[in-house]
């Protein structure tokens, strides 16, 4: 009984060796790539926004952060936060131009259009609030005046540009909708309820795997 088992056991051990010496199968090999393709770095990304909107009939300054998982080839699900900065606004009572800036956050749904050609299409939404306030530049410092909350649904639509396996460039448009704010930046110099109702163009740095 004992010889049974001894022999049973370098039978294991010798057959164990010889599996694993062999070659790594075609079916080996594809479960290795599918695991590696499933790391966190190769199903999403990070973008940083810049851009160019007109808020109120002035210019303003556009930037933002996303950061995005992709579910599929042609769905990505994440969140999306966008800022604008406008030093153009000129408030009659205080005779001086005032700082107008709001940031908007939420959730940021991407669907992709042809995702494995160079060039395709993305349309994303952004759905979520954000704050709108003004402030003045006082004693070396900006002091706030007043500030207000909306809700905003942004549409877009991009180009996007492959230019390595990890680095993308978008160029798009969106229209924000947003509900409407009371602020303004003084007694005498209303800003319109609805001046965040418009076009915005942004250029987009996308690092991530896709």
């Amino acid at each position: 009984m004992r010889k049974v088992i001894i022999l049973s056991v370098v039978a294991i051990l010798l057959y164990t060796n010889s599996f694993s010496t062999e070659p790594d199968s075609p079916k080996k090999k594809e479960v290795f790539e599918t695991k590696y393709r499933r790391t966190i770095f190769d199903r999403g990304y990070v973008a940083v926004p810049i851009g160019y909107s007109n808020i109120d009939k002035e210019g303003a300054f556009l930037y933002g952060f996303r950061s995005v998982w992709l579910v599929s080839n042609s769905l990505g699900l994440g969140i999306g936060v966008n800022g604008f900065v406008d030093f153009s606004h000129y408030d009659n009572t205080l005779q001086r131009h005032v700082l107008l800036t709001a940031e908007d956050g939420g959730l940021y749904v991407e669907p992709i259009l042809f995702p494995k050609l160079p060039v395709h299409f993305s349309f994303p939404l952004l759905l979520g609030f954000g704050d709108i306030m003004t402030q003045k530049w006082d004693n070396d410092r900006f002091q706030y005046l007043i500030n207000d909350v909306f809700l905003i649904a942004e549409p877009a639509a991009e180009i996007d540009l492959n230019i390595s396996t990890h680095f993308k460039i978008a160029l798009g448009a969106s229209y924000k909708f947003a509900t409407l704010h009371n602020i303004y930046l003084s007694g005498t110099s209303p800003l319109s309820p609805d001046a965040l109702k418009t076009w915005s163009y942004k250029l987009t740095f996308k690092f991530g795997g896709f």
